[in-house]
């Protein structure tokens, strides 16, 4: 069912918690029984209504949701491996194990926060129409294009250092704000929307260092590109940009004074 089941007290059942549909919520890890149950996502969510912590012994996996009440965390000790999760309350969800850590897909619905230990991540989608929503952890992105999707009117701050090797590229899409913050160094590259036929804007990226943006040239398809502190002279980004020449699909560049030390250029239909 999608209703809400509470459960309370300090409960003694084993064997994995499966929730399959709407919503349990819990004050305390004893309301999951032993210690050794597994929390299994199929479909519901998991909330929380103080700041707790779920023990190494408890293993996360699935594709549900986690609702930390806002102004708490929860903290997850236990190995992760989700298809998907959804952060779906303005609470901050940790996560600290650093044997496993992997979630295919990273949706974020509300104000919240994702802090923690470095973190396998395929891709991430915000449907935040305001506001903003921060994921604090090293971000380990493979070998493979991945794909950064903001709805209009939301930010997404990518606080932590992002590894992408080969020649893939971190491309951002939709209109919303991807704000990057960490030392990008390990980032072969930034895209920020897609040209073609019918050229789609990748919204505003916003950046405050010079390595934020990876280290190979930034492709500039359709969108924004806001440097949030001056990097110019010592601190000019080491990158060139290739940047799309539609009229009807622009590259803008907006913000601080920024120097590009790499190869540029501009590029037709």
């Amino acid at each position: 069912g999608e209703g809400t089941l509470n459960l309370l007290g300090t409960n003694l059942f084993t064997g994995v918690v499966r929730l399959a549909g709407g919503i349990v919520s819990i004050g305390a890890d004893a309301a999951l029984g032993d210690a050794e149950n597994d929390v299994l996502l199929a479909g519901g969510s998991l909330a929380t209504t103080a700041s707790l912590s779920l023990p190494a012994t408890r293993g996360l996996s699935g594709s549900g949701g986690l609702l930390p009440a806002e102004g708490t965390t929860l903290s997850v000790a236990g190995p992760v491996e989700a298809a998907g999760l959804t952060l779906g309350s303005k609470g901050t969800l940790e996560l600290t194990n650093t044997d496993l850590l992997s979630i295919a897909l990273l949706t974020l619905n509300a104000e919240g926060s994702v802090t923690g230990a470095p973190l396998t991540l395929q891709s991430v989608v915000s449907h935040l129409t305001s506001g903003e929503a921060t994921i604090a952890n090293d971000l380990l992105m493979g070998t493979s294009t991945r794909i950064l999707s903001v709805d209009a009117g939301g930010t997404v701050v990518l606080a932590g250092d992002i590894t992408l090797g080969g020649s893939a590229a971190l491309t951002k899409t939709g209109l919303g704000t991807l704000r990057l913050t960490g030392d990008n160094s390990q980032l072969f590259r930034v895209a920020i929307g897609t040209q073609g036929v019918a050229p789609v804007s990748g919204g505003v990226i916003q950046f405050d260092n010079n390595t934020a943006l990876g280290t190979n040239p930034v492709f500039l398809n359709y969108g924004t590109l806001e440097a949030l502190a001056p990097l110019t002279g010592a601190s000019a980004l080491p990158v060139g940009a290739s940047m799309g020449g539609r009229s009807a699909a622009p590259v803008i560049f907006k913000g601080a004074d920024i120097e590009l030390a790499g190869s540029s250029g501009l590029f037709g239909s």
